[in-house]
């Protein structure tokens, strides 16, 4: 085992992996890294500013297409280049100003549909839930009433129904697909 990294495995693309880098590990400057050799080999994704645990999603589809969740926006790898998601597209900034996305989730049967999770730990401050049913073109505020201080730990989509799971402070929740 690594320490101080984050793994997504792609959907049918068994030799692919990414990798984002902790704060704390000895590849940190690095940020993400991709294999295309079950992780033999590793590259620097060009541009890419992930680290601190964030999470990188694969296109379950397309695995040249990637999703990132960068503490200050979420980032969207095109096979070439990122293109970043933030308030233009109805994300939502936080108290403090900044984004803190942390969590992603792709669901596995419809992989336009993608999750993003804030955490703000120990300071207060409300995280949210947010959705995107157009492959993070547009996003929506899902969080609903979970209430005003919603740290989200972990976030994922059952491959089985479409239902999203959250790890909070406050306990799991279950959220419903879109309709």
């Amino acid at each position: 085992m690594v320490s101080g990294l984050a793994f997504q495995l792609p959907p049918r693309a068994s030799q692919r992996l990414c990798a984002s880098s902790s704060q704390h590990s000895r590849v940190s400057e690095r940020g993400g890294q991709r294999s295309e050799d079950q992780g033999q080999n590793w590259t620097p994704l060009p541009g890419a500013k992930v680290g601190s645990n964030n999470e990188i999603e694969f296109d379950p589809e397309n695995s040249n297409r990637l999703y990132a969740a960068t503490g200050s926006a979420i980032s969207i790898w095109d096979g070439k280049s990122w293109s970043v998601r933030d308030e233009r597209h109805g994300l939502q900034r936080n108290a403090f100003g900044g984004f803190g996305f942390d969590k992603l989730a792709v669901d596995p049967k419809r992989p336009k549909v993608i999750y993003a999770g804030q955490r703000y730990s120990w300071v207060g401050v409300a995280g949210r839930v947010f959705r995107s049913t157009d492959g993070g073109d547009h996003w929506e505020n899902v969080t609903r009433n979970l209430g005003p201080d919603l740290t989200v730990w972990a976030l994922t989509v059952s491959p089985h129904d479409g239902f999203v799971w959250l790890g909070t402070d406050y306990g799991n929740w279950k959220l419903p697909p879109p309709q």
